[in-house]
């Protein structure tokens, strides 16, 4: 009964909590509000998710996924075996679809806001990411788009939208890069740089870093 009760205060508090941000934004802001509050938990959320499944990859690989960028200046960096790479994190992970390419007819993809236009970042242009970028949707509606340098080239980076579909659909607000690194021990991880050859939406805020996530 106790248990009972201190749930039910507690639904009631956030009730309350909940009219008085509503009073205070008004309920356009409020939803704006909630919704980046559930993108940067989400966003967070999946890059611990992720770096667990790479640390279990590297284990049963026994350091052998020659899929990453080497810190290590006598360590050159691979992409030889993205596509295995790929594929094992893929099942991992669990997918609803996958297109291996024409992603966005495919329905893989939502149109995005922007897309890169750097030349050194060709895999996240509109062209790649629509048509050209093998593109996993989890089942949770998460859309992971991998980097290509070129047609069936897939290399150590790829894009998560975090909420699917639905938008913003921008760099950087729901949209973010994760980079496959190996360090000189041999460990693998996500660089927390999640802006990396992404377009800079203009005039908006948006994340860069997973540091940004921490408190």
């Amino acid at each position: 009964m106790k248990r009972f009760a201190a749930e039910v205060n507690m639904r009631l508090f956030l009730l309350i909590v909940l009219a008085i941000l509503v009073l205070i934004m008004g309920i356009g802001r409020l939803i704006g509000f909630v919704g980046k509050c559930v993108i940067k938990y989400n966003i967070k959320n999946s890059y611990m998710e992720f770096s667990r499944i790479l640390d279990l990859m590297n284990l049963e690989s026994g350091g052998g996924n020659a899929c990453y960028y080497s810190t290590n200046v006598n360590v050159p960096s691979q992409s030889k075996d993205c596509g295995k790479f790929y594929k094992k994190f893929a099942t991992a992970v669990k997918l609803s679809k996958y297109c291996k390419s024409d992603a966005l007819s495919g329905g893989c993809v939502p149109k995005y806001e922007e897309y890169s236009v750097d030349k050194n970042c060709i895999g996240f242009s509109e062209q790649m990411i629509n048509k050209f970028d093998q593109t996993f949707v989890l089942q949770d509606g998460e859309i992971i788009s991998v980097y290509n340098y070129g047609q069936n080239n897939p290399m150590p980076i790829f894009a998560l939208d975090v909420n699917g579909k639905f938008p913003p659909n921008r760099a950087g607000q729901d949209w973010f890069t994760f980079i496959i690194m190996r360090n000189a021990n041999g460990d693998y991880f996500f660089n927390q740089d999640l802006s990396f050859c992404m377009p800079e939406p203009k005039g908006e805020t948006y994340i860069k870093n997973i540091s940004e996530l921490e408190n």
